[in-house]
């Protein structure tokens, strides 16, 4: 099985680029996709990239 991964865009230091979507193959057992977000951490936001949890 896949799951999505959505497009999103992507700090290089420079500028923003556009990183495109894709499909991940899922991983065995009982974790769940977790979709790349930005979050509030110590006060800044910052992107956390999608990830099995």
């Amino acid at each position: 099985a896949y799951v999505w991964q959505p497009g999103h865009w992507h700090w290089n230091g420079v500028r923003y680029v556009w990183v495109r979507g894709h499909y991940v193959v899922r991983q065995a057992g009982w974790q769940h996709w977790v979709h790349g977000h930005w979050a509030l951490r110590g006060g800044a936001w910052v992107w956390v990239p999608a990830h099995w949890s």
